[in-house]
């Protein structure tokens, strides 16, 4: 008989162990917040699993139902749980995340402290319709000194003296966020004053670069 089809047969009897499968699902009260290999802020919870760790997403600040963890400098910061938001809970959540919603006058137009440039939102929202973008999803920036290159993936953290700019998708029905993809560089302040609207404005209309933000969302 094939050693091959004996060693199956033993495993699917029971007689040999599987190799271990782990959950890498963080349950809190009655949400699971789903972990990630990829620490993408900064600070960010770690879950020690065998040899791996795995990183939950932190946001500055307390909020109703989070885990809320302490860190060691006495700064407090918060789980969040991938549920639907309101846009006035995304700027809570990730006030370090300029998040495009579809409408200049439902944001506070200013990030990083500067006043953020928008080309149009009537123009942009149509394109970015019309590239079936909005309103299934947000497009939200970051400015950051994490180095890329155009169309380049990362894990940028966030600066508030940030040169880079990134962008991704974030999908609005139970707020998953997609994988940031690398605009430009810039100084501090054109990056806070232009990235957020080059962020929605372009991927509206140049097709590569909407492609990979896409791609970014499905294998973040």
């Amino acid at each position: 008989m094939n050693k091959s089809f004996v060693i199956l047969l033993l495993i699917l009897l029971g007689a040999l162990p599987c190799a271990p499968t782990y959950a890498r699902t963080l349950h809190v009260g009655n949400q699971s917040i789903p972990l990630t290999a990829d620490k993408r802020s900064a600070p960010a919870l770690a879950v020690r699993i065998d040899d791996t760790t795995w990183y939950g997403f932190l946001a500055a600040g307390t909020a109703p139902g989070r885990l809320t963890v302490q860190m060691p400098g006495g700064q407090i910061h918060s789980l969040i749980p991938p549920t639907s938001h309101n846009v006035t809970d995304i700027l809570a959540d990730y006030p370090q995340i300029y998040t495009w919603n579809g409408s200049e006058h439902g944001l506070p137009n200013s990030y990083n402290g500067t006043s953020v440039y928008l080309f149009g939102s009537t123009a942009d929202n149509a394109n970015l319709t019309n590239a079936g973008i909005y309103p299934t999803y947000w497009v939200q920036s970051i400015c950051s000194n994490t180095a890329g290159a155009y169309l380049d993936r990362g894990n940028p953290v966030h600066a508030g003296n940030g040169t880079r700019c990134w962008c991704r998708l974030k999908r609005r029905i139970e707020g998953a966020n997609g994988g940031w993809v690398f605009w430009s560089n810039s100084s501090p302040t054109d990056c806070a004053h232009y990235c957020p609207a080059s962020c929605a404005h372009y991927a509206g209309i140049i097709p590569e670069f909407r492609a990979a933000l896409f791609d970014a969302f499905e294998n973040p």
